[in-house]
């Protein structure tokens, strides 16, 4: 596949399948990540990768970081949408 086609082909996934993602395919898309272009080459990304019960524990803490916002007032746009689609992921 040439890179237009991959990039006309290009969709956002925002239903996960509940499947485990098995550590080598894993290991291959954060590697991907790390291929990517940045300013200068300075590749400034940190992956965190978060599973089960680790997982579980960031949403909580992201849904109270959502609430404080939104009681100080300030907008937090699709962070609720984003919040609900990351409970059905995986990883």
């Amino acid at each position: 596949m040439d890179t237009f086609t991959a990039i006309e082909m290009r969709r956002s996934i925002r239903k996960f399948r509940v499947d485990p993602i098995p550590q080598a395919i894993l290991e291959k898309i954060l590697k991907a990540g790390t291929l990517a272009p940045s300013g200068k080459n300075k590749q400034p990304w940190k992956f965190y990768v978060v599973r089960e019960h680790k997982r579980d524990e960031m949403i909580v803490e992201i849904e109270k970081g959502i609430e404080r916002l939104q009681k100080m007032g300030i907008r937090t746009g699709s962070a609720r949408f984003t919040l609900v689609t990351m409970q059905h992921a995986p990883v």
